[in-house]
């Protein structure tokens, strides 16, 4: 009986060894994250749909802002902060000195934090619609 309390283990644990051959690995290819990648932006946008492309766009432009300006806010967010600040001054006739101050002050933050508003290519009549379908869906999402 001792017997194969002690054989029970060795079988299981000699069935259960692992290869320690690397041959079968491929060496694993190290990504330098400062190294900078140029590729054509017709290649891309021929590879991926409309979809994707204007996301990936979105995110390189995010990234740049952010190189240059720092943290910057979420595009709904900032439809939203900027509509309430719009709003706002719309009703400036019942506002004191003091209160239309800090709006400007609050829209100076609102600006430095919201660069991809103003930043975006939409200078072409199909960009710009793409813009407004944007900010239409923004305002419906936040019961604008």
């Amino acid at each position: 009986m001792k017997f194969y309390f002690y054989l029970i283990p060795i079988v299981l644990l000699s069935g259960c060894k692992q290869s320690n051959s690397n041959e079968s690995m491929v060496p694993e290819k190290k990504l330098n994250p400062t190294q900078v990648i140029t590729i054509d932006s017709a290649t891309i946008k021929a590879k991926l749909s409309t979809d994707q492309y204007e996301e990936l766009t979105a995110i390189v432009d995010t990234v740049q802002l952010e190189k240059k300006y720092g943290k910057q806010w979420d595009f709904c967010d900032c439809i939203y902060k900027t509509d309430s600040i719009n709003k706002a001054i719309e009703n400036s006739e019942t506002l004191t000195d003091m209160e239309i101050t800090n709006l400007f002050n609050r829209f100076e933050v609102i600006d430095l934090h919201c660069k991809i508003l103003i930043s975006g290519a939409n200078t072409t009549p199909e960009e710009r619609k793409n813009h407004q379908r944007k900010v239409k869906q923004c305002k419906k999402s936040l019961g604008i």
